[in-house]
């Protein structure tokens, strides 16, 4: 992923869209590591008497 994904992306949507960040490894991260962004996509989130709403996905890779 590089920084034009984003831009594309949140460039056509609301500025307080929510945004997502997905670890998909099975490992915790530290909360000092960072991580790489692999994947960012819209996606649908379900807030409770809202119902579907959009949202900004974005999967996280390896820690470093």
């Amino acid at each position: 992923m590089v920084v034009g994904d984003i831009q594309k992306i949140t460039a056509t949507l609301s500025p307080d869209l929510p945004v997502i960040f997905y670890n998909s490894t099975a490992e915790p991260l530290a909360s000092d590591a960072y991580c790489d962004g692999a994947t960012i996509k819209t996606s649908q989130m379900w807030v409770g008497r809202e119902g579907w709403v959009p949202c900004v996905v974005v999967e996280l890779g390896q820690g470093f």
